[in-house]
């Protein structure tokens, strides 16, 4: 039986959240082993029985000082990962943190689900049209952190942004809404 991992930093809340439990479920009916690692302890009730869940830590704080957080988070997974053998991961942690955890751990069949338009979310602050050394560094970082990386957005508008507007070169991307039938990993 494949297993399949899908890391998100909780279980609680809106979005995010409501597309790792339906991907969870869309596994489970088709007799996958779903594995739900968490950064923090944040799970409804009824999701305990359902999936094999994973909490990291209480708060999703695993240490004061953030620069270190990815490094523990991602020693933890990586114990997970030697024990259970996912044989394919999907993470829900696209902020440049969360891509460097994941990234830390080496996973083979990683996939990044992208949520949002990238360009709004990481620009608000830099809205204003024409160019600027911070806006330009943003956006090399921005296309650098979905270099070479497989992706799965959440919508075809999402797709459009970070292929038109960010002008990131995945290896591999998708709308999961477009294509929720003839999905393969």
């Amino acid at each position: 039986m494949k297993k399949i991992a899908i890391i998100s930093d909780s279980l609680i809340g809106g979005g995010i959240e409501q597309v790792s439990i339906a991907l969870a479920e869309a596994f489970k009916k088709n007799n996958l082993e779903v594995h739900i690692i968490l950064l923090k302890n944040a799970v409804a009730p009824g999701l305990l029985k359902k999936f094999h869940i994973h909490v990291l830590s209480e708060d999703g704080k695993i240490t004061k000082i953030s620069k270190l957080r990815p490094y523990l988070f991602s020693k933890k997974i990586k114990r997970l990962n030697k024990e259970f053998d996912f044989d394919i991961v999907l993470s829900n942690l696209a902020d440049f943190a969360g891509m460097k955890t994941v990234e830390l751990v080496g996973f083979k069949n990683l996939y990044t689900i992208i949520h949002n338009t990238q360009s709004k979310r990481r620009f608000k602050r830099h809205q204003k049209k024409g160019f600027s050394v911070l806006k330009a560094y943003k956006l090399h970082k921005i296309r650098e952190s979905f270099k070479n990386k497989k992706l799965l957005c959440v919508s075809k508008g999402v797709e459009d942004d970070l292929l038109q507007i960010i002008k990131a070169k995945p290896q591999y991307i998708v709308s999961l809404r477009q294509h929720s039938s003839t999905l393969y990993f």
